[in-house]
């Protein structure tokens, strides 16, 4: 993940629209990892539509919350199977 967000994010970051995380059985954690270890979110200028699913952390909801304020584009928090 690393020399991905290295070598790759940073040139079509500005470019990314829509972003889905998910802590699913198959992902779990992914929404954390991602948080923690990619890229801020606020980075992701053009982000217009942003889906979390399997939210289960009323800390990480109200951080990715903060987050979005610096998101001027987006329009659209969609949360499915969210529990918090």
């Amino acid at each position: 993940i690393q020399s991905i967000r290295r070598k790759y994010l940073p040139s079509f970051i500005d470019q990314i629209e829509r972003l889905h995380l998910s802590n699913a059985d198959t992902s779990p954690h992914q929404i954390e990892i991602f948080l923690s270890r990619l890229c801020p979110l606020y980075r992701f200028e053009n982000l217009k539509t942003m889906t979390l699913e399997c939210l289960h952390s009323f800390e990480t909801l109200l951080k990715l919350l903060g987050d979005c304020q610096r998101l001027p584009h987006l329009t659209e928090l969609n949360l499915h199977q969210c529990s918090i």
